[in-house]
């Protein structure tokens, strides 16, 4: 059943929210990551390659069923990684497709923000509008074109496909923010846990997690068949960007 953790200060610090995605919310998931069928593949590298962070380390994924292909992708309207630019995965031709793909389950991710965390909401969409106009004014065209079709409120989404997750925190965001994490799929005995807090969830499909993935420490072991998780979140460096 749907629960929140409160902090001993009165502070909800998660939100755990079984069955919060419908049947066809869910397809519309596993539809949008098949899509991208060829940037998960491209997305893994081996543990012995140079400089690979462990999150495309080829030894936590797995194949499943065979009907998923496993990976690791990032979609960001504004990816200030290496420099000011969009993420890799929406260049090219096949980038709009990918926006028009995740349109609706982007919309649900932060209509759920407005409920778990209004502060961040507003300060989310503070953001995406601020970021418009100073992107045309640093003449940084690709990100102002695809923030036309960016449908969220965060600044970045994840997809996940058929990967354990080790225990770890997120330090790209910031402490008192929440990510927004769906899980679904065709897979069984899943669970996510939050070892910094002593609780164990059931990760079944249609689940939506919130919580700061950066104060709690958390992970979520390999599964049986095939999984896909979207973890929904704002990038500290874009806020910065933006002064918001």
């Amino acid at each position: 059943r749907p629960a929140v953790v409160v902090a001993s200060e009165g502070t909800i610090v998660v939100w755990y929210l079984p069955g919060a995605l419908s049947r066809t919310t869910q397809d519309e998931i596993w539809n949008a990551t098949n899509d991208m069928e060829p940037l998960l593949k491209r997305s893994i590298a081996s543990v012995g390659a140079s400089r690979v962070h462990w999150r495309c380390q080829d030894a936590y994924f797995s194949p499943g069923s065979g009907a998923l292909q496993p990976g690791c992708v990032n979609v960001a309207p504004a990816w200030f990684q290496l420099g000011h630019d969009i993420s890799a995965s929406l260049r090219g031709q096949s980038g709009d497709q990918y926006l028009s793909s995740i349109a609706r389950p982007a919309v649900i991710a932060s209509a759920a923000l407005r409920v778990m965390h209004p502060r961040q909401y507003w300060e989310g969409l503070t953001n995406m509008v601020s970021l418009g106009p100073l992107a045309k004014d640093f003449h940084l065209h690709q990100i102002s074109e695809k923030l036309g079709k960016w449908s969220s409120v965060f600044s970045a989404l994840s997809i996940i496909s058929n990967r354990e997750t080790p225990f770890h925190r997120d330090s790209l965001s910031r402490m008192q923010w929440f990510d927004v994490l769906t899980s679904v799929g065709r897979y069984s005995h899943a669970r996510m846990t939050l070892s910094s807090l002593q609780i164990e969830l059931n990760y079944d499909p249609g689940v939506m997690v919130g919580m700061s993935g950066r104060a709690v420490r958390h992970g979520v072991h390999k599964v049986d068949g095939d999984r896909i998780c979207w973890a929904w979140y704002m990038r500290d460096n874009v806020h910065d960007f933006t002064k918001t």
